[in-house]
């Protein structure tokens, strides 16, 4: 049986075959059981106490999509709703559509701090794009976006459209 550089087969303070090594410059006990993983910048300069960077902004999301062959990179501002299609999503942005190899659930996720709602399974709206909402029942609404498209919600995403958009009537 092999043993690793770390083990030592025997030593001369007295070691047995099979004892891990500490290495070598007489490293204590609480070195031996310190956590070896990496650590990341911000842990290191806290470790050492020195005051962290301040955290800077995120770089703007953008969103690659294509159409008739070509690459376009859009702003999530510019695009009024994303639709699923198969393993792709459909980005309607001016107009014009673009799909995307992506996932409505990432998307709802990332862009969610942008502005955008997801209001069905398949589907997700700028906020900024809705001229107006209607009821449609049983929980459901369809938003008419400023360039004339209607979409429907479905009624599992009801709780989380009145949340971003107060669309109930205050009660007296």
């Amino acid at each position: 049986m092999r043993m690793h550089d770390e083990t030592a087969r025997s030593s001369a303070d007295g070691r047995t075959s099979g004892q891990r090594s500490t290495g070598a410059g007489g490293i204590g006990a609480q070195a031996a059981r310190a956590p070896t993983g990496a650590m990341s910048a911000g842990a290191k300069a806290h470790a050492a106490g020195i005051p962290a960077a301040p955290q800077e902004t995120p770089p703007p999301t953008l969103l690659v999509g294509e159409r008739e062959h070509r690459l376009y990179v859009l702003t999530p501002e510019n695009i009024e709703y994303i639709e699923a299609q198969g393993n792709y999503v459909k980005l309607n942005a001016s107009g014009a559509d673009y799909i995307s190899r992506n996932s409505v659930k990432r998307l709802a996720i990332s862009l969610a701090d942008r502005g955008f709602l997801r209001i069905e399974r398949s589907l997700i709206v700028n906020v900024r794009a809705i001229a107006y909402a209607q009821r449609a029942g049983q929980g459901t609404y369809i938003f008419t976006l400023h360039s004339g498209i209607s979409l429907r919600s479905g009624a599992r995403y009801r709780g989380r459209i009145l949340q971003v958009i107060p669309l109930l009537q205050p009660t007296r």
